[in-house]
């Protein structure tokens, strides 16, 4: 979803729940995924948007496609939001963390 398209006055945000719903209906879509970035390209902060669609969706699998926001969040505050976001749907969202790939030294 598109939700940085709520501040640029693109979109509102019942719209982007509203396409959710009809995502989470059809039996074309298996997955809402939504992007994070506080500082250069503010939006919706992802984890409360996703709180909002778990709680009006049932089917769907819920993501973020970036989590740009990682390091500017406490890690334990970070962990508990993920945790509990998708607790009004009673089922677990996906993040889709990226690992760096250890260093290779040529020792």
């Amino acid at each position: 979803m598109p939700n940085r398209g709520t501040v640029i006055g693109a979109a509102r945000p019942e719209e982007l729940v509203a396409m959710c719903e009809v995502a989470d209906r059809s039996e074309l879509f298996d997955a809402v995924f939504t992007g994070d970035n506080l500082v250069s390209k503010p939006r919706i902060d992802a984890i409360v948007f996703l709180s909002l669609v778990a709680g009006r969706t049932r089917h769907v699998t819920l993501g973020t496609a970036c989590m740009a926001s990682f390091p500017f969040r406490h890690p334990i505050v970070l962990a508990n939001q993920w945790a509990r976001q998708a607790a009004p749907s009673g089922r677990p969202s996906s993040g889709r963390w990226v690992r760096r790939p250890p260093s290779v030294s040529g020792d």
